[in-house]
């Protein structure tokens, strides 16, 4: 591995064993904060009315590849904002699929079928689905897209690129797509016809309206006959007749409840990355580490560093959520 120090003894930073993604840790490049839907509930991970898209699918190949030599990672989560929205969408998930990331893109739908050539460069698709009640579709995503449409266009993609794993999305909404739901009874006929994952996430907040606990979420599935496995540190897996169904909580929300948040955080959640250049393990923009000239200058050794101070849960971040 090359580097731009003037030293021949400087070299890799030694990576403790532990911090090699005992987890299923992902690097996650926030693509950009433009959305072109409006949904009430969205946590906005990073987004802070900032607009600033200094890297490009270089850069986020050099993150990529330095993060996998320096902590094993080989995950990258495109993620946004909406990152269809990105005009070099195309050359960044290129450029990432020849470096072999296993490639996961978070999409609401609209613009994939005006670009469907960039699937063959993604290995999971999540898309989200709340519901499948066109009305209350309409209201939460402040959208003109029919459901219908979207549930054909997903079929289409999936005949197109076979190798794409799909996953249907959804905030858990109380009374409108809970496992006592004509939604959720939808989805499960989706996932079985088609091969197709299903994945709720709670509302992040409990005063958020439409509330429900993903605890209770999960007794309503083991009483439909679903049985429990291990998936990861931040999910679950439940799983009946051939369906597979992800549960899980906003991060910070999951944490909270440990004994120390801030370990928790740094051991196991994704290492995100904005528009311009800046990482941290924490979603909710405590710290900042700016990794702009390093990554502009190619510089893996000093990369390779501050990605290790990202997960360090000795550095002097603190987590709020930590006593």
């Amino acid at each position: 591995m090359k580097h731009l120090e003037n030293s021949d003894t400087l070299v890799m930073p030694e990576i403790p064993q532990q911090s090699h993604s005992q987890t299923q840790r992902d690097l996650r490049y926030i693509l950009t904060q433009k959305c072109n839907y409006k949904c009430s509930f969205c946590h906005k991970e990073w987004c802070d009315g900032s607009e600033k898209n200094l890297l490009n699918a270089d850069d986020y190949s050099f993150i990529f590849s330095t993060a996998k030599d320096a902590l094993g990672i080989n995950q990258v989560t495109l993620s946004g904002g909406e990152p269809m929205m990105r005009k070099d969408i195309w050359e960044i998930t290129e450029k990432l699929h020849h470096s072999w990331a296993k490639t996961t893109m978070v999409s609401n739908w609209a613009l994939i079928p005006r670009r469907p050539e960039v699937m063959k460069h993604i290995d999971v698709l999540n898309l989200s689905l709340h519901t499948t009640n066109q009305n209350l579709y309409t209201t939460l995503t402040w959208s003109s897209t029919k459901i219908e449409d979207l549930i054909d266009g997903i079929a289409h993609i999936h005949s197109q690129y076979p190798h794409l794993q799909i996953k249907l999305n959804s905030a858990i909404i109380n009374g409108q797509n809970t496992p006592d739901s004509e939604d959720f009874a939808r989805k499960l006929q989706l996932a079985e016809m088609y091969g197709w994952k299903l994945k709720y996430l709670e509302l992040c907040g409990t005063d958020v309206p439409w509330f429900v606990d993903v605890k209770t979420f999960e007794k309503d599935l083991l009483n439909l006959g679903f049985t429990s496995g291990s998936y990861n540190a931040r999910q679950n897996l439940y799983k009946k007749d051939g369906a597979e169904i992800i549960t899980g909580r906003v991060f910070c929300s999951q944490a909270k409840q440990t004994a120390d948040p801030q370990w928790y955080c740094k051991r196991n959640n994704d290492i995100y990355i904005t528009p311009d250049g800046f990482l941290s393990t924490c979603p909710v923009n405590i710290k900042k580490i700016s990794a702009y000239e390093s990554i502009l200058s190619r510089n893996e050794w000093k990369l390779a560093l501050l990605l290790q101070e990202s997960i360090d849960p000795n550095t002097k971040y603190q987590c709020p959520f930590s006593s």
